[in-house]
């Protein structure tokens, strides 16, 4: 679904318990409306693919693709963190 982010030849790497943790947590905070600010500036730098790509990349990598991109929107949608830790392991 979102594997056209990624650049030829890479993949979301292996998470460790923490990233993984992290991840959820803020999946978590979203489904429930909850404030995300600093939990997203906290976790965004963390790599998530093969070839370094970070977690904030992969999200601006996702925004920019969209046709009708909102000014201002700053969020990607759940799913695509949702996707990553489907296929972080």
């Amino acid at each position: 679904m979102f594997k056209n982010l990624l650049s030829k030849g890479d993949a979301i790497r292996k998470l460790d318990r923490i990233e993984i943790l992290d991840v959820w947590d803020y999946i978590q905070m979203r489904n429930r409306h909850l404030p995300t600010t600093v939990k997203w500036e906290s976790i965004r730098s963390m790599c998530i693919t093969e070839q370094g790509m970070t977690l904030w990349q992969l999200s601006e990598a996702y925004l920019d693709s969209q046709e009708a991109r909102a000014i201002g929107q700053l969020e990607s949608p759940v799913n695509l963190f949702i996707w990553i830790l489907e296929n972080c392991r």
